[in-house]
């Protein structure tokens, strides 16, 4: 049985987009993309967000359910995401999108 898949959205300056995706690589989350974004949220909800600077990367990637806190703590770790103004990451399950051959080909090359 192939174990649940999680998609993550990771949303960060665009300044720190590449050490993010590094990060990612070096500890073997490999199948992720990125693209850039610009923030539209009025400044109350930034803040609250700690999404201070417009300009912003959004890194999509795909983990195992039984990873999902590990590439949080990086993520923290490395970005210090529980202070203002440095991003912020969240995950939905991905359960029924996908056929056997999709899951398969994603847990073949994490």
């Amino acid at each position: 049985m192939i174990e649940q898949q999680k998609l993550f959205f990771i949303i960060v300056g665009r300044a720190h987009a590449k050490q993010t995706v590094r990060l990612l690589n070096r500890n073997g989350f490999k199948y992720h993309v990125a693209t850039l974004a610009r923030g539209t949220a009025p400044t109350e909800i930034q803040g609250y967000f700690g999404l201070s600077e417009p300009e912003k990367a959004l890194i999509m990637c795909f983990a195992q359910e039984s990873r999902a806190q590990e590439l949080l703590k990086l993520l923290d770790g490395e970005n210090d995401f529980r202070k203002p103004n440095t991003g912020i990451a969240f995950s939905v399950r991905l359960s029924g999108m996908a056929g056997m051959s999709v899951l398969n080909y994603i847990k073949d090359n994490e």
